[in-house]
This record gives structure tokens, sequence and C-alpha cells, in this order.
């Protein structure tokens, strides 16, 4: 894999030969998705008399999603490089953990500006610390994490990691 970081988009691509490519797809979409070599791109093609199967709007898309599904993260292209390999393109997405002590929530967000600004959404929302008093000074809200000390009766927690695959 590589790593084609931009500022807080973090790009990579997958490489796979055409026919390690075209098995993986049969495996996630089924033998009646057929692609084609377009020598820089690739067809997709929904075959449903086939399997009995619903015709599928976008079959581009749906393979995306499913390679997606597969990957972990989020498929934005595939190209043909050479005639022999296939370039996948992904974004990796970001996800906020929160805690409230009793339980623990995850939220997958497409970017890491997103992510972190629903952490710091929420502990807007929830503080109502008095400026400059005890609580308010052991919280904090950083552009990663956020601990929340919410007049002593409750600790909220927050943390923005990138989702690995």
């Amino acid at each position: 894999m590589k790593n084609l970081s931009k500022g807080d988009k973090l790009y990579g691509c997958i490489v796979r030969d055409w026919y390690q490519f075209e098995k993986l797809i049969h495996k996630l979409c089924g033998k009646s998705m057929h692609i084609d070599n377009g020598f820089d791109w690739i067809e997709y093609n929904w075959c449903s008399s086939m399997d009995g199967e619903d015709e599928i709007d976008n079959p581009r898309e749906f393979v995306y999603d499913k390679l997606s599904e597969h990957f972990g993260v989020e498929v934005i292209d595939a190209r043909v490089i050479d005639n022999a390999d296939v370039w996948i393109a992904y974004k990796v997405p970001y996800e906020l953990v929160s805690s409230d002590g009793t339980s623990i929530e995850r939220t997958v967000y497409p970017t890491k500006i997103t992510a972190t600004e629903m952490m710091s959404k929420a502990y807007k929302e929830l503080d109502h610390n008095i400026p400059g008093d005890e609580w308010d000074q052991i919280s904090y809200l950083t552009e990663n994490s956020a601990v929340l000390y919410a007049a002593g009766d409750d600790v909220y927690v927050w943390e923005v990691f990138r989702c690995m695959g």
C-alpha cells in the first residue's frame, strides 16, 4: 500500500494484478458482475439474467461499495496501469470514539476535520462549567481528544482516530 496524503485527507492505494482483481470482484459481487479491461479504465457490467438477480443501477458504485467493505476504507477509484495491474485508490475515514463513563460509542466520519468538529460540538453542548472553576481548569479540548469534567458530576471523554482497515 502506498500513502498519498494531502493535508488531513489521507489517501492510499492498493495494487492488484488484473486477474487477482477480477477474482476478487467475482468473489465480492458474484459471477454476474462482468469487468472489462479498457487499458487505463475499467468497465463494469451487471448481467442479472445469469443468476436471476435484480438489476444494479450503478455497477461501478456497487463494486466500489463492495471493495470499501472488503478493505475497510472508502474506495474512490480503480484504474488499470500498464494493462496489467489495477490501482485501487481509497480515502481513509476517521472515527470519533466517545464515552460517558457507562458506555462507549464509535462513529466514523469521512475526514478528520468532520470528526474533530463533531467532538468539539459535543464538548461545547455538554460544557456547563463556570469558566475558571476547578472543573473547567482540568477539562480540555484539543485537536484529537477531549475530556470534560461536567461540574464534577459526569466525565465525558472523546478521541479521534484514523480508521485502519
